[in-house]
């Protein structure tokens, strides 16, 4: 079954190279979310460096679990468009 959810992105450009972000989705009848912070960085033409962070808060049963695999996760990468 599919439930109601409320989704929000907030970037900000810090520089013409960094960028930082924020986005949530929200299940209100759960109730659980999830958070994820995002930084990236225009190192040269076409290279970007990104790192990200995820932060789910719930109870165990929830969507988004707090306890167990994937409360929290980092991911770190790079993107080359040529």
């Amino acid at each position: 079954p599919s439930a109601a959810s409320v989704a929000a992105t907030v970037d900000l450009s810090l520089s013409p190279t960094v960028t930082v972000g924020v986005q949530s989705i929200v299940l209100p009848a759960d109730p659980s979310a999830v958070l994820t912070g995002s930084v990236s960085w225009n190192v040269d033409q076409g290279l970007t460096l990104l790192a990200l962070m995820q932060l789910n808060i719930g109870r165990t049963a929830a969507v988004f679990p707090t306890d167990g695999y994937g409360g929290l996760s980092y991911t770190i990468g790079a993107r080359y468009v040529y």
